[in-house]
């Protein structure tokens, strides 16, 4: 064409020029046709496909009146209403036409169904899309054409009127479906998807408004707006629809969508990634289908199976370890193939507490399939009869117990004989003196009057009258009975009690207090309800998981034996690879201009990896001629020591740990547990605190391991000095402080306790908590029980009771008056020695702020932040009546602030943030650490600043902003029980 054009259009304008260019396309028609031309021209469907149309319309239009189909009403309509995506509907009519041509019939039988499309694409529904899928399935074999009229012409009348009924509404009333990363045409899905499936229906169904109204329904609930959610909709319902259209029934195609609106909003939670995991089928729908229809499968029994697993889906989805459950019954009904397996899978998921870990749904399934299918049925029934829990199932007991119960339980046994009991009846104190105030109840109005003396510090005015009559009523069990106030007696580093008597305590630790009596009262709301469900999951996006995913792995795969080999070789590797490092820095060194600061700062680096080379040959020398106790301590301080750079060595230093206790009858039936639970890539909060749970109890078994401590006491100083580059603890000596500290960042301990009360925090901005709030009491006190002052805390300073004696140094006990025991401590020590920048004035030490690991794990991180300005009050009410500054110790040094570290970065982000004066030359005192570490100290409350008293205004905007959150926060569903 382009040779015919003259070379003057190059000059016209681009209007000319198009105008010009269209006209070649569109050549001028006979006057009589002209309004079809222009129609083309403004029409939006594509000029290749109204053209061959139009000559259709002509070829319509010579025939005889009586002989016509109409095509030129659904022409205008095609030109009026289509698109770009519409395509000429006449090739497909021709099919039709000759069907008719071969039995002799009229082409005038098409003029119902001309007009109906007419009618349809003046509603914006595609002739050519409605022909494809609905028509020509229904009635391309049905040679019959006479009895067309009554056959299949109502069925599409039904079908259109639905077509156009749904496009009108939500989510179909825009063109195109989805999200920013996925995008479906409405119309396909609207034809293809929605109108096939039906197009091959008994006309009886198909007149039933009951169910067609249930149909719509289903379609009119959903929003189509999530990838995640339209991705398993293609697979699991849309493809199978299409793919057995016409050998469905409407009640079974409804028995598929009807999960569909409850399913929608948890899969939109879900990024796609995570969405796919929980397929049924991964391949294509088709090639799964014709898999199963090969092995003796129905169609309805893919409907059967289909329907079944999206209402699993939904069912476990809202559940903490939804994902790993579903995905290992993907995998189960992908390899079984029994068309009724979904619905009993079903049954029995719906039996289970929605709780449960994944070791409870593994063993109920694997109990399933190993009865035969007869007795399935009443399997389930059994289970759902006892709560949920088959009686069989081997994890009735409570494995996860506070770690300080646990110790009770094994340091009471003894209690059995005195009381003449069975020792299964003794699980901690409390049950001790329960059975002793049962044989003796005259005596628990004197318990009762001792256990209020002690909370609420009136033991301050004990005299040796009133000593005498608490001891000869305690008596046998005054070690247990203290426990039951205590409850972290016997802690992680001090095992035996101070004292067999208060008479005896009172004469090993005399104290003389010269403070006045300081309290502080405080409610104080404890994280002990029940989320729901699916907002337990929903926020565990915001959870870094993949750190504590590598804890979880050593619990999901445990060694049965100690890794000393592999340690070896892991240690060997590491030394190995500083080989490269040091011999390119020398190279660098050498070729750097000297002096310079580049030589100097490669000179430095040179040193450290020559000192780090050296340091773990000689470890490497000592661990081959070390006892196997040895072994194991330098194992877990070298794995701590490089945990963030070889994972792999922290890994099998942690599972030899695991293996090393594993005959702990408790441990070993929780890794059993945990083994079973724990899936690879998922974590629940229910997890993460049996974890923390189960780590807390080793560190006990590592604390009172005889080995351990007989390997620490007789450690040379050759031995000392060749471990000193590995320890964490700042001071370079191998205690239990050391052991305690390794362990801790071998199981990134402190970072589990944060992300666990993130994750609370995080549900309790979700849901509304409504348990009452404890009544917590905290108060300054020096009297002679306070030589248990580290048990109060649960810390390392339990092993010097004898501190109290020192007349300048006090405890703050941390009372929970609503569980009548003692969940915290800090430590207050009044220093006299002359600071310069301080001015010389005395000065108040505040550190060892330690709540109870238990209650800690209860806690948000707002909820620690509370806490610890209660204890900042009562700081604040110290600094007022003495007139002395607080200050904080140790700010550069872990453990001194609190053994939380957790709680430590909170205090100190509180603190620091104000831009306290931060000294380094806080000397004169010195306990269990350096004096140099205590020195470096933030003097976070003075007389001299009066800014400087803020805890009571930050508690009141604090408890505002939580109370706030509280009432717009939906209430919680009601507590399932596991």
């Amino acid at each position: 064409m382009s040779e015919h054009l003259d070379p003057s259009i190059y000059d016209l304008e681009a209007e000319e020029l198009d105008s010009y260019r269209r006209e070649e396309v569109f050549p001028s028609p006979p006057e009589g046709e002209r309004k079809y031309w222009r129609l083309i021209r403004e029409a939006g469907t594509s000029p290749s496909q109204s053209i061959p149309f139009l000559s259709a319309v002509q070829l319509d239009q010579i025939r005889r009146p009586a002989d016509r189909v109409g095509l030129e009403r659904l022409f205008l309509a095609y030109l009026t209403h289509g698109g770009p995506t519409w395509l000429n509907p006449y090739p497909l009519l021709q099919r039709l036409e000759r069907s008719l041509e071969k039995y002799l019939g009229p082409k005038k039988a098409l003029a119902p169904l001309v007009d109906l499309l007419a009618r349809l694409a003046e509603k914006g529904i595609s002739p050519h899309g409605f022909l494809l899928y609905v028509v020509l399935p229904r009635m391309e074999g049905d040679f019959n054409w006479r009895e067309w009229e009554d056959h299949h012409f109502p069925a599409f009348r039904t079908i259109g009127d639905l077509l156009v009924s749904l496009r009108q509404e939500a989510p179909f009333d825009k063109p195109v479906l989805g999200d920013e990363h996925l995008h479906l045409a409405r119309d396909v899905v609207l034809i293809k998807y929605l109108a096939r499936p039906l197009a091959r229906l008994p006309r009886a169904e198909l007149q039933r408004d009951d169910l067609i109204l249930e149909y719509q329904s289903v379609w009119r609930s959903l929003h189509l707006a999530s990838t995640t959610f339209i991705h398993f909709l293609r697979t699991h319902i849309l493809g199978p629809l299409y793919t057995l259209s016409g050998k469905l029934s409407l009640d079974q195609i409804i028995e598929l969508l009807a999960p569909l609106p409850e399913l929608e909003p948890l899969l939109a939670s879900l990024p796609p990634e995570k969405g796919l995991s929980v397929h049924l089928y991964h391949a294509l729908p088709e090639r799964e289908i014709l898999k199963r229809t090969t092995k003796d499968y129905l169609p309805s029994h893919v409907i059967r199976e289909l329907s079944a697993y999206t209402r699993l889906v939904a069912r476990l989805l809202p559940r903490p370890l939804g994902i790993p459950v579903l995905r290992l019954i993907a995998y189960l009904l992908r390899m079984r193939m029994e068309p009724d397996l979904g619905r009993t899978i079903l049954s029995l998921v719906e039996s289970l507490p929605p709780k449960g870990g994944l070791v409870l749904y593994k063993w109920h399934l694997k109990r399933l399939f190993s009865i035969p299918v007869n007795r399935r049925e009443a399997f389930i029934a059994e289970t759902a009869g006892h709560q949920g829990v088959h009686p069989a199932y081997p994890f009735t007991e409570d494995l996860f117990p506070d770690p300080e119960e646990t110790h009770q339980r094994h340091a009471f046994a003894e209690y059995a004989k005195l009381l003449s009991v069975e020792p299964d009846r003794i699980k901690g104190a409390s049950d001790i003196v329960h059975l002793y105030l049962r044989r003796h109840p005259e005596l628990e109005p004197v318990f009762s009057l001792i256990r209020e003396d002690i909370l609420e510090g009136r033991d301050r005015r004990w005299d040796p009258e009133r000593i005498s009559l608490y001891d000869k009523a305690t008596g046998p069990i005054h070690a247990p009975f203290l426990r039951t106030i205590i409850p972290g007696m016997g802690s992680l580093f001090y095992t035996a009690p101070k004292s067999p008597s208060f008479q005896d305590l009172a004469s090993r630790y005399p104290v003389s207090p010269t403070l006045p009596p300081l309290s502080h009262t405080f409610p104080l709301t404890l994280t002990t309800s029940t989320p729901q469900l699916w907002e337990e999951a929903s926020v565990k996006e915001r959870i870094a998981l993949q750190p504590l995913l590598a804890v979880s792995a050593v619990f999901r795969t445990p060694l049965a034996s100690p890794p000393e080999q592999e340690v070896f070789r892991a240690i060997s590797r590491k030394l190995l690879s500083l080989r490269e490092p040091l011999e390119r820095t020398y190279q660098e060194l050498a070729a750097a201009p000297s002096p310079s600061p580049e030589a100097a700062h490669l000179r430095q680096r040179y040193e450290h990896l020559l000192a780090r080379q050296r340091a773990l040959r000689t470890a490497l020398g000592l661990y081959q001629e070390a006892s196997p106790h040895l072994r194991f301590l330098i194992a877990l301080m070298v794995g701590a020591h490089f945990g963030k750079s070889d994972p792999e060595l922290s890994r099998l230093a942690l599972s030899w740990t695991l293996a090393r206790y594993r005959h702990d009858p408790l441990l070993a039936k929780q890794i059993a547990y945990l083994s079973e639970d724990l899936a690879e890539d998922d974590l629940s909060l229910a997890q993460l605190s049996q974890i923390t749970l189960s780590l807390e109890h080793l560190f006990r078994l590592v604390a009172d391991d005889p080995h351990i401590r007989d390997a620490l006491d007789h450690t040379s100083t050759e031995q000392q000095d060749v471990l000193a580059p590995f320890l964490l603890t700042r001071r370079k000596t191998l205690t239990l402080d050391a052991v305690d500290a390794a362990l801790k960042r071998l199981c990134r301990y402190h970072q589990m306790l944060a992300e666990q009360a993130k994750w609370q925090e995080l549900l309790s901005r979700t849901y509304r908590q409504e348990e009452p709030p404890h009544t917590f009491k905290l108060y300054l006190s020096k009297t002679p029980l306070d030589a248990y002052y580290g048990d109060m805390g649960g810390i390392c300073l339990s092993e010097h009771p004898e501190a109290i004696t020192n007349p300048d140094l006090y405890v703050a006990r941390l009372a929970d008056l609503t569980s009548g025991t003692i969940q915290g401590v800090a430590v207050l020590y009044r220093n006299t020695v002359p600071s310069q920048s301080m001015g010389g004035r005395p000065y108040w030490f505040a550190f060892a702020i330690n709540p109870l690991p238990s209650l800690c794990r209860k806690l948000s991180n707002a909820q620690l932040l509370q806490m610890y300005l209660n204890y900042r009050i009562l700081f604040e009410e110290l600094s007022r009546r003495t007139g002395m500054p607080v200050l904080l110790p140790g700010i550069s040094s872990w453990g001194i602030i609190s053994n939380n570290d957790h709680l430590r970065r909170i205090i100190l982000r509180y603190e620091l943030m104000r831009k306290p004066p931060v000294l380094k030359d806080a000397t004169g005192f010195s306990f269990y650490y350096h004096e140099y570490q205590y020195a470096h100290a933030a003097c976070i409350i003075d007389p001299a600043r009066p800014d400087s008293f803020t805890a009571r205004r930050d508690l009141e905007a604090l408890t505002a902003h939580l109370a706030s959150d509280s009432a717009t926060a939906p209430a919680p569903s009601a507590p399932v029980s596991a």
